[in-house]
C-alpha cells in the first residue's frame, strides 16, 4: 500500500492541480484521498479484470472531488489519517513546468509515466550497486535521461572503446524495459493490458516531445 501510494502520489495531486485547485489545496486534498484509499482497503478489493489500476484511481479522485464540497476539510491538514511522506519537490509535478496547459486527465496520465519510470530507473540502480561510476555514466544515456557527454567522452572516461558503451547501453535499456513491464504487470490483470499500457506510456512520452 505504501509502495503504491507513493508511486501514485505525483499522478493524483497533478490531476487534482490541473483542475484548478491551488497547490495547498490539491496537497491537502492528495493527502485525503490517499487516507480514504488506505482507511477502505478498496486497493484490495480492486477487480482487476475491470481495467488497470491507473484507470481506476483516475476515476476514483475524480469521484472524491466531486464530492469533495460536501466537506468541510476541516481536518485535511494534520487530521485523523496518516500523512504519506513526500518529498516538497514532488509536490510541484508539471504545472509551472506546462503553464498549466494539460487536461486534468494528460496531468494525471503524465504523472503516472514518470513516476512509473522514475522508480523503474530507481529499481535499475539498485540491480548495479557498487558499479560506482560506471553505471551512473552509462545510465545517463537511458530513457528519461539527459545526458551531458557524447558516447565518445564516454568510452574515454571509462576507457572503454566506444562500441562496448554502445553495448553496454543497449543491455541497460533492454534491463530498464523489464523494470517497466514488471512495474506495470503490478497493476494490471492480463499480458493484454500490460501492452496497453505500455503502449499508452510511449505515447505520453511521445506527445510531450513533439
Amino acid at each position: 500500500m505504501d509502495y503504491l501510494c507513493r508511486t501514485y502520489w505525483r499522478p493524483i495531486h497533478d490531476f487534482i492541480r490541473f483542475c484548478g485547485r491551488s497547490p495547498e489545496v490539491a496537497e491537502d486534498l492528495t493527502q485525503e484521498f490517499l487516507a480514504r484509499l488506505m482507511r477502505s482497503k478498496a486497493l484490495v478489493k480492486i477487480d482487476r479484470r475491470n481495467g488497470a489500476l491507473r484507470q481506476y484511481l483516475k476515476q476514483s479522485v475524480r469521484n472524491f472531488l466531486r464530492d469533495a464540497w460536501r466537506h468541510d476539510g476541516a481536518q485535511r491538514r494534520g487530521g485523523n489519517y496518516q500523512m504519506v511522506s513526500i518529498e516538497s519537490s514532488e509536490a510541484v509535478g508539471v504545472f509551472n513546468a506546462t503553464d498549466g496547459r494539460m487536461t486534468p486527465d494528460e496531468a494525471f496520465d503524465y504523472g503516472w509515466a514518470v513516476a512509473l519510470l522514475n522508480k523503474a530507473h530507481q529499481e535499475l540502480r539498485e540491480s548495479y550497486r557498487g558499479s560506482g561510476e560506471r553505471f551512473e555514466i552509462l545510465s545517463l544515456f537511458l530513457p528519461g535521461r539527459n545526458p551531458d557527454m557524447t558516447s565518445a567522452q564516454a568510452a574515454e572516461k571509462l576507457g572503454v572503446s566506444a562500441s562496448s558503451v554502445r553495448v553496454e547501453v543497449s543491455r541497460l535499456r533492454q534491463e530498464l524495459g523489464l523494470k517497466i513491464r514488471g512495474q506495470i504487470m503490478a497493476t494490471v490483470s492480463s499480458p493484454e493490458e500490460v501492452e496497453d499500457e505500455l503502449a499508452t506510456l510511449m505515447d505520453i512520452f511521445r506527445r510531450r516531445v513533439a
